[in-house]
């Protein structure tokens, strides 16, 4: 990856932490997409763990005393054997068809967010796990499965700084495997250690930029640009 790429690809990551630490979620619906047009999708899902993880565990550190910990647990329970099949499943999918998947993903969420199906519907402890599960699962194989366990948290009532606590802690065990799995299967070189480095520090700084936002920003102007963002990307994602 050239230096200009590196770049190009950590201002993209920037821009969709910020989000993601702003609301919690929506950052790599934005990144991801964005990032293919700069490296393979494969290896972009793969290098972004990292620059995800720096991210996760900063927010999980700023937000600790929010998290709901009843809720992270049952989530791990399905997520961590469904990110182990997913991350696994990367890498013999064709990347076609892990470009459909993330616009549909995509494409949900966005009708999701003004229809509010999945907000209504009442969550236990064992569609919790359910959840967890396909959650990890599009985690492992398309980069994220934010959709899915967002949705279970706002059905659970979480006010937002126990929302973004317990969105990020959850994901950082995840993320944790997913490296482990794309090493093993060399989507992860040596090499990459310099943009692996430049991306943990952006994510960092994304996450304290969020933090400045979340009481400072207007959440409907600011949630509509996300969404118009997100609907463009799932658009040229399934085209």
């Amino acid at each position: 990856m050239g230096t200009l790429d590196g770049l190009v690809l950590a201002l993209i990551a920037f821009g969709g932490g910020v989000v993601s630490s702003t609301f919690g979620i929506g950052g790599a619906f934005i990144i991801i997409p964005l990032s293919a047009l700069v490296i393979p999708l494969k290896k972009s899902i793969a290098i972004l763990a990292f620059f995800f993880l720096a991210g996760d565990v900063t927010k999980s550190v700023v937000f600790w005393k929010y998290i709901d910990w009843r809720a992270t647990n049952l989530l791990w329970l399905g997520a961590i054997p469904g990110v182990l099949v997913g991350a696994l499943s990367l890498v013999s999918f064709p990347v076609e068809t892990v470009q459909k998947i993330l616009g549909l993903m995509i494409l949900f969420y966005v009708l999701n967010s003004y229809t509010g199906f999945i907000d209504r519907v009442r969550v236990g402890s064992r569609l919790i796990v359910a959840g967890g599960f396909l959650y990890g699962f599009f985690a492992g194989v398309i980069g994220t499965g934010a959709a899915i366990k967002g949705a279970i948290l706002l059905q659970l009532g979480l006010r937002k700084e126990k929302f973004i606590g317990t969105m990020s802690v959850n994901a950082v065990l995840l993320n944790l495997i997913k490296i482990l799995v794309y090493s093993k299967y060399t989507l992860i070189h040596k090499g990459d250690l310099g943009i692996i480095i430049l991306l943990a520090v952006t994510s960092v700084f994304a996450v304290l930029t969020g933090r400045f936002f979340v009481r400072r920003v207007s959440a409907t102007v600011f949630r509509n640009v996300v969404l118009g963002i997100l609907l463009f990307s799932s658009i040229k994602m399934l085209t």
